[in-house]
């Protein structure tokens, strides 16, 4: 995902377990269950199905190609670098920030938990905001600044109705999930920007709330 700290020129992502009795159905996964410790007559490997939830199932092809692996090992390289320049970012956001009561900065981590800074989160206190972050968004969307709350509540999706699931009672078993998500917290893309335009935002973030503290 082109946002990610690292990319692998298109979608991708590593599947890790420690339960052995995975293992061997994980390898043969990524390339529809291909078996090379085994062969079919006159041909190079066998194809056997994958133990599932369900019972027996077809994997796809998720091979990586050369070019994806040749990216992704050059990222891997610079991991550390591509983390300290979110982090950078992140803390000049905070400093800029923190002077606004209304607003809850992003945690930095210490010596026991080190944040890769994907996105800048921010939390807001709708009380001495003089608003929710609805109304903030709209006024950050107004000055072209980039805010996506993740991940919206799985029970508000149509495939869940679809199921059987009923929204609103989940929703009402849910008080922290509505409050969170519909009042409070916004995420802000970080990666690839220069000091100009953090600035802009951090600008525009307190711009915003100072209207909305007046009531504008």
């Amino acid at each position: 995902h082109e946002v990610k700290n690292i990319t692998s020129f298109g979608e991708g992502g590593v599947l890790c377990t420690n339960i052995e009795p995975f293992l061997d159905d994980m390898r043969r996964a990524r390339f529809l269950g291909a078996d090379f410790t085994r062969s079919i007559k006159d041909w190079l490997y066998d194809v056997r199905a994958c133990q599932g939830r369900r019972g027996p199932f077809v994997p796809g092809n998720c091979s990586t190609t050369e070019i994806q692996a040749l990216g992704l090992c050059r990222q891997i390289e610079r991991i550390e670098e591509i983390i300290e320049a979110r982090r950078m970012a992140s803390a000049y956001l905070n400093d800029r920030l923190k002077g606004c009561d209304a607003l809850i900065l992003q945690e930095m981590g210490d010596e026991r938990i080190r944040p890769t800074f994907h996105l800048y989160k921010l939390l807001i206190d709708p009380e001495k905001a003089g608003g929710d972050v609805q109304v903030l968004k709209k006024k950050l969307a107004q000055r072209g600044v980039t805010n996506i709350p993740h991940f919206g509540p799985l029970y508000r999706f149509d495939i869940m109705k679809t199921f059987g699931y009923d929204e609103d009672a989940i929703a009402q078993s849910c008080p922290n999930c509505e409050e969170t998500f519909y009042r409070r917290f916004t995420h802000f893309p970080i990666y690839g920007l220069t000091k100009e335009q953090v600035d802009y935002m951090a600008d525009a973030i307190l711009e915003s709330i100072d209207e909305m503290q007046r009531g504008v």
